[in-house]
């Protein structure tokens, strides 16, 4: 069977996509599964959590992978150089992106419902919880919740002031601070969390894979 001209460039066009698209699949989970021996490789002691909440563990988890992305993306520059506010705004949003909490689970653990998430004390820990809420898109959404009151450069600024010398310092500011950066000083979580109905995530440009960083209740209401 002979194919003409026009269809053999469509297939080899179609077998293109296909090549492109595996090739992002592959990246990005290259990236994520590189974030947790990234960070475990400073061995990080990380405190134990004054409340035990999803909550909480969603937010110690975020300023974790935040400050992975900006360290990362600090330690490839010059002396003297610091990220601009068009590098920091593609790396908040590759923050956000739900595939970066793909390994989170709802666990029951010593009585609490908690996160399970790498990098977190809960990894591997409790037993799984029955629950009909996409958590990945959950906490992406308050992702993007914590990160907007940090917009563009301003995120960076306070990443070298609060972050830049100690992780746990980093996760401190985010979660046991003042106002929206307070998730951990609350002791019990709310059903609805800030942004959680806004899951739609609109990237406009998915950067190249050298652009990428690599890094790292108690009630029924959550089942």
């Amino acid at each position: 069977m002979r194919f003409n001209g026009i269809e053999i460039g469509g297939m080899r066009i179609i077998a293109c996509l296909g090549c492109l698209i595996l090739l992002k699949v592959c990246e990005s989970w290259i990236a994520i599964s590189a974030l947790d021996s990234t960070i475990s490789a400073r061995e990080l002691e990380l405190p134990v959590p004054i409340v035990t909440h999803p909550r909480c563990d969603a937010c110690r988890y975020i300023s974790l992978i935040t400050d992975s992305y900006l360290r990362e993306a600090d330690e490839k520059l010059l002396e003297n150089e610091e990220l601009t506010p068009m590098e920091v705004d593609k790396i908040s949003k590759q923050i956000c992106k739900p595939d970066s909490f793909r390994d989170v689970k709802l666990i029951s653990w010593n009585g609490d419902l908690r996160l399970s998430l790498p990098l977190l004390e809960t990894k591997g820990q409790g037993t799984g919880a029955e629950t009909d809420k996409d958590w990945a898109k959950k906490l992406s959404s308050h992702c993007r919740y914590l990160l907007d009151k940090m917009k563009g450069i301003e995120l960076y600024d306070l990443w070298l002031r609060a972050g830049h010398r100690n992780p746990v310092s980093w996760l401190e500011f985010m979660c046991i601070g003042e106002g929206v950066f307070g998730d951990c000083l609350e002791e019990h979580d709310t059903h609805v969390w800030p942004w959680e109905g806004r899951h739609t995530y609109i990237n406009k440009e998915e950067p190249s894979f050298q652009d990428r960083v690599i890094v790292n209740m108690n009630s029924n209401s959550y089942k």
